[in-house]
């Protein structure tokens, strides 16, 4: 048994039907079995989405609940940020060989053949020390032949850096379970609005990024093709951090976003003021919160927990950003389309598989890395259960 699974960063279900019209997705769309609705985790972020996806369970088991570390806001690219066992780690138990390229939260871990998503710490800094650190030996054999693909942390260089990558260790090496993801679709949703029909340039790219994969495989090969989250379009930013700010309490109560929802940390407040401080807020800027999450609800409700006291929910069209410099609300200007909203709120990534029947219509993001391990007849310790196949 040999299985890969492709991350389509910000892949939906709806953008199935533009697929299945391209070149090389056509194919192996008309053989897959869809899963139409996986249940992603609060927050709809990348590095938590995926760390649950690896994992099989929720931020309050993974430790990871956010892109970025608070207060330093450093990217989380260790595996070490991950406080559970992940599927690499079992499938290595069992003997497998294991691949992951670009995959968020991978940076050291146990991986046969590992370059994982990072970059250089400035835009004209050198990535190899990075990738030095956190490849493992054999991976970093992949990451010095194709760095000159990489243009630091965007698209689509990331991307043609990562299929050149996977692409090379698959076809040099007997891996029984790859990893690769992809990142230029949501990046560009972040630009053009999250429509299918405004982003066929990057399909069309990750239609051709998928050829590649595609033709350095096995044809027994089961390929799962899935995505991390939707996005959801909005119209104006609005930096909760500056509203705190003005009200005086900038020293006691710090924001750290993620675009739909936000993170509140207190430093010598209780939690009672705090809360009438954001209820104020919600107060002053009509149609600007949603709701308001206490630590106790958010880990109920949504198994979220962390360092912060509150989970602040956007409304509909508005973006908590941390730049105050064009005042508290301003319109988004190029920027159209985000995530990290609640899971409920959608749209929803898919779930497809090229040789096993999924028989449930919907599933969560914490299903897969059991179902992954199903397929080589192994269990995982997750939140998560392994779907039915057939």
């Amino acid at each position: 048994m040999k299985v890969v699974v492709v991350s389509i960063d910000a892949l939906i279900y709806e953008d199935l039907e533009y697929f299945a019209g391209m070149n090389n997705m056509k194919g192996y769309l008309s053989k897959a079995h869809i899963c139409k609705k996986v249940v992603p985790i609060y927050p709809t972020f990348t590095y938590p989405c995926h760390a649950s996806i690896m994992t099989g369970c929720y931020a309050n088991k993974t430790g990871v609940y956010h892109n970025c570390s608070f207060p330093e806001k450093r990217w989380l690219w260790e595996n070490s940020f991950v406080k559970v066992p992940t599927l690499f780690d079992v499938a290595k138990k069992a003997g497998l060989k294991t691949a992951s390229v670009c995959w968020p939260v991978t940076g050291g871990a146990d991986i046969d053949f590992l370059v994982p998503e990072a970059w250089g710490e400035t835009e004209a800094d050198d990535p190899a020390p990075v990738f030095k650190r956190l490849c493992s030996e054999k991976g970093y054999k992949y990451f010095s032949r194709h760095k000159d693909l990489l243009d630091w942390m965007r698209t689509p260089g990331m991307d043609l850096f990562a299929s050149a990558c996977f692409c090379d260790i698959m076809r040099e090496n007997d891996v029984d379970l790859g990893f690769v993801h992809f990142s230029y679709l949501d990046h560009q949703r972040h630009k053009n609005g999250y429509e299918s029909k405004r982003n066929l340039e990057a399909l069309r790219f990750i239609d051709e990024r998928m050829g590649e994969v595609f033709s350095v495989l096995k044809e027994d090969t089961e390929v799962i093709v899935l995505g991390d989250h939707g996005q959801r379009d909005f119209s104006s930013f609005f930096c909760l951090q500056r509203a705190v700010d003005e009200l005086g309490f900038g020293d006691a109560i710090k924001i750290h976003t993620s675009s739909f929802s936000a993170q509140v940390y207190l430093d010598g407040i209780k939690e009672k003021e705090a809360m009438d401080v954001l209820t104020r807020i919600g107060a002053i800027h009509p149609g600007v919160i949603e709701c308001i999450f206490s630590k106790a609800e958010a880990a109920e409700k949504y198994h979220l927990e962390g360092g912060f006291s509150f989970v602040v929910e956007a409304c509909d069209g508005i973006n908590f950003t941390d730049n105050g410099s064009f005042g508290m609300l301003y319109p988004s200007g190029s920027s159209h389309a985000a995530h990290g909203y609640l899971p409920e709120k959608g749209p929803f990534p898919p779930l497809c598989m090229k040789n096993k029947r999924l028989i449930e219509p919907w599933c969560r993001s914490v299903d897969i890395a059991p179902t992954v391990m199903s397929l080589f007849g192994l269990q995982m310790p997750c939140d998560g259960r392994a779907l039915d196949l057939a």
